[in-house]
């Protein structure tokens, strides 16, 4: 497995120069500044969710992601495994290859889906929104961002690793490092990226392959990460602009970010084979429990000058209190036991922190002498599992029919507000 199978190696293209599409403000963008009608406001409000899929989302909780929108009016919203195939006009998909056609164009209009309920997405919860999609498969991953509408992108949405990399890089020149490699890949073959500049700040929202059981997805994830660290040390070679990763990265950082640390590093598949009993000691236990995983996601967080920011805003106690093992402290957590029955489900009660916002240190929290004008007001977890009353048994509260909760970051811009007399508390 290789950098190039996640479209982080790139070159230019057979002309010498880019194409028109890869330049901001490309003919076919659908990103316009606001009407004079609209006033232009900052993102302050950004959430990410892995939806578990968008058509049963869809066909069981479009209620509850309306209420959630009017309640949170997330500026851009980020989600992953979206799980949904479209088809844009006028193009035929390919199945002489046998592999998996991903959909190239990032701006879709409703008619172009298979499944006839994102009209309704799109014209209910979501009508003040720019939708941008990343598919692939109805079976899994798929990522999707919507910016709501006055909200200004800076020229086309990417939908790799060195798309995203393109966006920075001046016409004509190859990146960094890479004029050696003649592969370019405009999207990510599973839809796993999403990458947008906003004007203060970049977003790019992951949903990051889950390590799982065998050899093989074990060197497909290596590669991954080790794409995502490259990835993070060109960008700062060609751009200063403040960055926010967010998504669902399929990893626990540390032992605090888990319900039960012992449960999830003791874990095996239910038939071990000799694949998994070949692998490195280190790449054992559950799926984002490894020690591999876990180590390269502290070089990607250091290498890209990144702090995680829902732990720096509550950090892990220092004298060995447990925190509230239902309340808002993960992002993910196991199926309930089916109404009526007495049998307990494996993952009862068991929770891990997946998702993140991991922003630049300097631009948002002004480390190492910096001033920033871009500061975090707050980050919180918007899942928990409470006291169900009528039932007397525990629920998840706030999940919106997935295994994922949302994660909520509210930003504030010091410059914009002293500016408007807002001061800078």
């Amino acid at each position: 497995m290789s950098l190039l199978d996640f479209g982080f190696l790139t070159a230019r293209s057979p002309n010498g120069k880019r194409s028109a599409e890869d330049d901001a403000g490309t003919r076919d963008s659908p990103n316009k500044k606001p009407r004079d009608t609209e006033v232009e406001v900052f993102p302050s409000t950004l959430v990410t969710w892995n939806a578990n899929g968008l058509k049963p989302r869809m066909d069981k909780n479009l209620a509850d992601i309306a209420r959630f929108v009017d309640e949170h009016e997330p500026h851009v919203l980020c989600v992953q495994e979206a799980r949904l195939l479209a088809q844009p006009n006028g193009i035929k998909p390919d199945k002489s290859s046998g592999k998996r056609q991903p959909v190239l164009h990032h701006k879709l209009h409703h008619k172009e889906f298979k499944d006839t309920r994102v009209g309704e997405l799109l014209s209910g919860p979501l009508r003040d929104y720019q939708a941008f999609w990343s598919l692939a498969s109805k079976r899994y991953a798929g990522t999707a961002m919507f910016v709501h509408r006055r909200v200004h992108v800076l020229g086309d949405v990417r939908r790799s690793l060195s798309g995203a990399l393109r966006a920075h890089a001046p016409p004509g020149d190859l990146l960094p490092s890479l004029a050696h490699v003649l592969r370019d890949t405009e999207c990510d073959e599973e839809g796993r990226v999403l990458y947008a500049r906003l004007r203060d700040f970049d977003v790019l929202n992951t949903y990051v392959p889950n390590r799982e059981w065998g050899r093989e997805t074990v060197e497909r994830r290596a590669a991954w990460d080790e794409a995502l660290q490259c990835f993070l040390v060109e960008r700062q070679k060609l751009t200063d602009r403040p960055l926010i990763w967010t998504g669902d990265m399929n990893v626990a950082h540390t032992p605090n970010d888990s319900t039960d640390e012992d449960f999830f590093q003791g874990c095996e598949p239910d038939r071990p084979d000799d694949n998994y009993r070949g692998l490195d000691a280190r790449d054992r236990g559950f799926s984002g429990f490894s020690e591999n995983e876990r180590s390269r996601f502290s070089r990607a967080l250091e290498k890209g000058a990144l702090v995680d920011v829902w732990r720096k805003l509550h950090p892990a106690p220092d004298d060995g209190t447990a925190p509230d093992r239902a309340g808002p402290i993960v992002t993910w957590r196991g199926s309930e036991r089916v109404q009526g029955s007495h049998a307990r489900a494996r993952f009862e009660g068991k929770g891990q922190r997946l998702d993140y916002f991991l922003v630049t240190r300097a631009a948002f929290f002004g480390d190492s002498g910096a001033t920033a004008s871009l500061r975090v007001r707050s980050c919180d977890i918007l899942g928990h599992r409470p006291l169900i009353e009528h039932t007397g048994r525990r629920g998840l509260v706030g999940f919106l029919g997935s295994d994922h909760c949302p994660v909520k970051l509210v930003l504030q811009h010091v410059a914009a507000e002293a500016q408007a007399g807002g001061g800078t508390a």
